[in-house]
């Protein structure tokens, strides 16, 4: 995993106030990974000693997740779909 993706990985549990493991992050390959992911997290069960703030709707997440990539990554929102493959799409490892 390059060094973008791993930044762009930490915004991500930043921004969503999750954490993504290592072995869930190599697996990543479009942007629809993501955010099915940050989706999952927010099917979980709150932790009553550690408070989580909620994750918003479906459609707050997709904002949300694509101004993270065209921000981190320099890329216009029109290339950001859930299709888009981050390496041969987005130009970035």
């Amino acid at each position: 995993m390059g060094l973008d993706i791993m930044e762009l990985v930490m915004e991500v549990e930043d921004e969503f106030c999750i954490a993504i493991p290592d072995e869930v992050a190599q697996r990543v390959r479009t942007v629809g990974d993501i955010y099915d992911y940050v989706l999952e997290q927010k099917s979980r069960p709150i932790d009553p000693l550690n408070m989580m703030p909620a994750i918003g709707s479906p459609d707050e997440v997709w904002q949300k997740l694509q101004a993270l990539f065209v921000n981190q990554l320099g890329v216009s929102p029109e290339q950001v779909t859930p299709e888009a493959d981050i390496v041969k799409d987005l130009g970035r490892e």
